[in-house]
């Protein structure tokens, strides 16, 4: 009997937990779809910018091969 007191209370707090869970806030399909968009839009600047540091990258090492170039960092 005692057993079964315990079963039914955790059974009622779990209901509980998932009654609770269920009025948590859920992004719906408009703000899911906007989340995704800013993600992409975000992940597309990023390619944008490791495109562009190694683009400076091989620029610099162009340079840097240049016969007659003059040094940006002076030797300490």
């Amino acid at each position: 009997m005692a057993g079964q007191k315990e079963l039914i209370a955790k059974l009622e707090h779990d209901l509980s937990t998932i009654q609770t869970l269920s009025t948590v806030h859920r992004p719906d399909a408009e703000e899911n779809r906007m989340m995704q968009h800013t993600v992409h839009a975000l992940q597309s600047e990023l390619d944008n910018l490791r495109a562009d540091n190694i683009k400076l990258y091989e620029k610099i090492k162009f340079l840097q091969s240049y016969p007659g170039r003059v040094s940006v960092c002076p030797s300490v």
